[in-house]
């Protein structure tokens, strides 16, 4: 993961956070879903490139 670091990580912790915030808001069911299961990408995604800093430590 060339490229990363931990202010990539909690970037994108801050987008998955704003997705729950707006899954929240939602208007419709299907919107909810849609944002949760991008705030959960996100989320993946950042712990993936925690456990890449790791690794290189």
């Amino acid at each position: 993961m060339a490229g990363t670091s931990k202010g990539s990580a909690a970037r994108l912790r801050k987008e998955a956070a704003r997705s729950r915030l707006l899954a929240h808001n939602a208007a419709s069911e299907d919107e909810r879903e849609r944002l949760m299961a991008m705030a959960a990408m996100f989320e993946r995604e950042a712990q993936a490139i925690d456990a890449a800093l790791r690794g290189r430590d």
